[in-house]
C-alpha cells in the first residue's frame, strides 16, 4: 500500500519524476540538434557557393580589365582598313610591275633568237 507519510515514497518518487524529465529533454533536444547540424551544413554549403561565385567574379573582372574599349576597337578597325587600302594598292602595283616583267622577258626572248 502507498504511504504518502513516508519520505522513501517521496524520494523515489522524485528519482523517477526526474528520470522521465531527462529523458523527455533528451528526446526534445534530438530534433534541436538535427536542425542544428541541417543548419551547419546550410551555412557551409552557402559559404562554398559564396567564395566560389567570388573567384568566378574576380576572373570576369580580370578578363573585362583587359578587353580592349570602343575607342580602341575603333582605332583598330581603322588600323585594318588603312592596311587593306594599302596593300590593295601594293597588289595593283605588283601586278603592273609583272605584266611589265612579262614584257620584258616576251621581248628578250624574241630578240635573243
Amino acid at each position: 500500500m502507498l504511504d504518502f507519510s513516508d519520505p522513501r515514497f517521496w524520494l523515489d518518487l522524485a528519482k523517477w519524476l526526474i528520470a522521465l524529465a531527462a529523458v523527455v529533454a533528451v528526446w526534445m533536444r534530438r530534433p534541436g540538434e538535427d536542425a542544428a547540424k541541417a543548419v551547419s551544413q546550410l551555412e557551409e554549403e552557402v559559404t562554398r557557393t559564396q567564395h566560389a561565385m567570388a573567384t568566378r567574379l574576380t576572373q570576369i573582372e580580370e578578363r573585362i580589365a583587359h578587353m580592349p574599349t570602343d575607342d580602341e576597337l575603333e582605332r583598330l578597325i581603322g588600323t585594318v582598313k588603312a592596311i587593306e587600302a594599302r596593300l590593295t594598292g601594293l597588289d595593283s602595283g605588283q601586278n603592273t610591275m609583272r605584266h611589265q616583267l612579262n614584257r620584258i622577258e616576251d621581248y628578250l626572248l624574241k630578240t635573243k633568237q
